[in-house]
Order: C-alpha cells, then structure tokens, then sequence
C-alpha cells in the first residue's frame, strides 16, 4: 500500500465526513466514512498494513468526533485519545482473520465487513469509556455517559455506515 495515497483518499474522505455532516446526518446519526476506508483496506492490505491503519484511522476519529471531547470546567478542550484507535484495532484484527472467507470484489463484502468490524469497533469504545467512568466516578466530566444510549447511538450509526458502504464499495472496488 502506498502511504501517499492512503493520506490523501484519508483527507478526502475525512473532509466529507466533517463537511457534509449537516447533508448526511439522518435523525442525529451520521455515517462514520472513516470506519468504511478501515474496512476496505484491512480486506486488502498485508495485514500489518491494516493494523497501522486502524491505528491511524482511529486515532483520526478519536481527535475529530465530538463524542470524545471532555467538556468539563478542569478538563475543557480536552480531546481523549485511544478509545477509537484501539477499537479500529480490534476491529482490523477480527477482519483480517475473516477476510479469508469473503469475496474481496463482491459488493456485498464491504457492507458486511463494515458491520461486523463495526460492532467490534463500538464495543470496545463503549466499554473503554464505561471503565473510564467506573475509575473516576460521577466527578468525572464523563459522568452522564450512558453506556446503553451509546450502544444504541452506535447501532444506528453503523446501520447507516453499512448502508452508506454498498455504493461507496462499488466505487471503490471500481478503482482497484
């Protein structure tokens, strides 16, 4: 894989998702673009390769998604960095382990993998910052997260970005 190009199909698609939110956003859900680019690489790349990706890509979500900026009166402006960069992980791992039984150029495939890396990725964000708010308690900044709301919100959204997928996968796989 060509890193250049990663970092600027990367930029291109973070731009859209960060530009076209108020377009794409459907009942307060939005697509997450970048879990779509982290599935389609890690079913075609070496799989370090994937691996270094997630990491990148979210790391990428951690510092753009509103979700993960603490807004307390100690801690304001505070991006938290690792829940997302460790679930896109998590999520890279188990697709390299399926990627040998799906079709890489099916337009299917994507939509699929984006669901089931998705549920990986929401589950170990959503248990990330579960354990957070059981370390530090109801003083911290976090201390309205509700974990069943969040998995809920999560749901939806990867409805949505699976959704999304299936015609972004068709032009991706068109480019390859």
């Amino acid at each position: 894989m060509r890193w250049f190009v990663f970092a600027g199909f990367v930029f291109v698609m973070l731009a859209m998702q960060q530009g076209f939110a108020s377009l794409l956003e459907i009942g307060g859900v939005r697509p997450n673009l970048l879990l779509i680019v982290a599935a389609y690489i890690a079913l075609a790349a070496p799989p370090a390769t994937a691996r270094w990706a997630a990491m990148v890509l979210g790391l990428l979500v951690d510092l753009t998604d509103p979700y993960f900026v603490v807004a307390g009166a100690s801690h304001a402006g505070v991006v938290l960095i690792g829940p997302a960069a460790l679930g896109f992980l998590a999520g890279a791992v188990v697709v390299v382990e399926l990627r040998g039984l799906m079709f890489r150029d099916s337009p299917v495939s994507l939509p699929v993998i984006v669901f089931i890396k998705g549920i990986f990725v929401s589950l170990v964000i959503v248990a990330l910052l579960s354990l957070r708010c059981l370390v530090w308690g109801q003083g911290d900044a976090l201390g309205t997260f509700s974990a069943a709301d969040e998995l809920v919100y999560r749901f939806w959204q990867l409805l949505y970005t699976a959704a999304v997928a299936f015609p972004l996968g068709l032009v991706l796989i068109s480019l390859d």
